[in-house]
């Protein structure tokens, strides 16, 4: 049973007692009679205050069970070590802007390899064993067991955050020449929609993903099953697959951050920026309430462009409520090459004092600002 069914089972078992005790009293009311009343009226108040003290001090227990079961909670989900590699960060290039944050269900021995087609702008990588993806790229009819391949997908979008176009799935699939015995199966791993497809298409058995990235522009992602030829590898493949499906999950939300290309920590946040490392620092001192944040690129390809910045309070509940710093602006990576938009979200450090900062180079960028959003300079003019 879940914990927190088990809490409230536990709590409703010591709470209903009350119900009864109230209702006990009338009862005694009703049955005593005038010759009995004095002492049968002392033998209730005695039951009642022993049985209301156990009951409170089991009670009382209980709720100090419950808190301590939720401060464990709580501390269990910062313990998760946000410095750990992201499968997934291994599995899609760094170089494309939309983020996938999923822990995929696939052997450990899976990694990612192109073809290096530059003709085919869909594909963007294959997961499998590195000997047999490698051995399929020279001879396709050498495969020995399931692959995927992922693509980006032209027919479909997302509609908006969360939700693939299903309607628009179903009609164009539907529609499709040499299609038969379409199904279809839309489900999420946490945020992230999917649509599970099988079909007979020109009479061969075909199984394949769309996956929503919830990028901006609707990106959504073709997985799609490649299997051996050998029908007697068919049992395996479909296990496989079914697997991968049903077991892959959303990544917890500090890991889910950043997958997405920031790395928080208390005080500052490690950006990936299509590669590029940018650390981005924001203390406020306690003094006078003064906030100071810094974006330091870790070499001269980066730098950024400020646009606006606003305190608020962590919405997510990994450190829910904490003072958050988001910032918006633009990194600009390679003299204009990239220039890529984002918000970047900072814990705020309550601090005494600064910590110094070494302006070494043009590219790094400092800010003071009091309040929620105004009030900001630039500490170097």
């Amino acid at each position: 049973m879940p914990v927190s069914s088990c809490i409230h089972a536990m709590l409703l078992r010591h709470c209903a007692p009350y119900a009864f005790l109230g209702a006990n009293e009338n009862a005694f009311r009703g049955e005593s009679r005038p010759h009995s009343c004095f002492a049968f009226g002392i033998f209730a108040a005695q039951a009642y205050n022993s049985a209301f003290l156990t009951r409170w001090y089991t009670m009382k227990r209980a709720l100090i069970l419950l808190q301590l079961l939720l401060a464990w909670a709580g501390l269990h989900a910062d313990e998760i070590d946000v410095t750990q590699p992201i499968r997934i960060k291994q599995l899609i290039p760094s170089d494309y802007a939309f983020k996938l944050g999923i822990d995929p269900s696939i052997p450990d021995n899976f990694v990612a390899l192109s073809k290096g087609n530059r003709d085919d702008c869909a594909s963007i990588v294959f997961w499998g064993p590195e000997g047999v993806l490698k051995a399929y790229f020279q001879d396709e009819s050498s495969l020995s067991e399931p692959i995927i391949h992922v693509l980006f997908s032209f027919s479909t979008k997302q509609i908006q955050y969360g939700l693939l176009d299903e309607a628009g799935i179903r009609k164009a699939l539907q529609q499709g020449e040499n299609i038969k015995d379409l199904k279809l199966d839309f489900g999420h791993w946490g945020n992230y929609p999917y649509c599970a497809v099988s079909c007979l298409f020109e009479e061969k058995e075909i199984s394949f993903l769309y996956v929503g990235t919830n990028f901006e522009g609707g990106t959504v992602l073709m997985l799609h099953l490649i299997k051996p030829a050998n029908s007697s590898d068919e049992a395996y493949a479909k296990k496989f697959w079914q697997r991968f499906i049903n077991e892959t999950k959303e990544l917890p939300e500090p890991l889910l951050f950043k997958a997405q290309g920031q790395e928080l920590h208390p005080g500052y946040t490690l950006c990936d920026i299509f590669g590029r490392k940018v650390k981005v620092s924001a203390q406020r001192r306690k003094s006078d309430r003064l906030l100071q944040f810094v974006v330091f690129p870790e070499d001269g390809s980066v730098s950024f462009e400020y646009k606006n910045a606003l305190v608020c309070a962590m919405g997510a509940q990994w450190h829910h409520g904490e003072p958050l710093l988001k910032i918006e602006g633009a990194y600009i990576v390679d003299q204009g090459w990239i220039h890529l938009s984002m918000t970047t979200s900072v814990l705020i450090e309550e601090v005494e004092s600064f910590t110094p900062v070494n302006i070494f180079a043009d590219n790094i960028f400092i800010k003071e600002m009091k309040g929620q959003s105004s009030m900001i300079r630039d500490v170097r003019r």
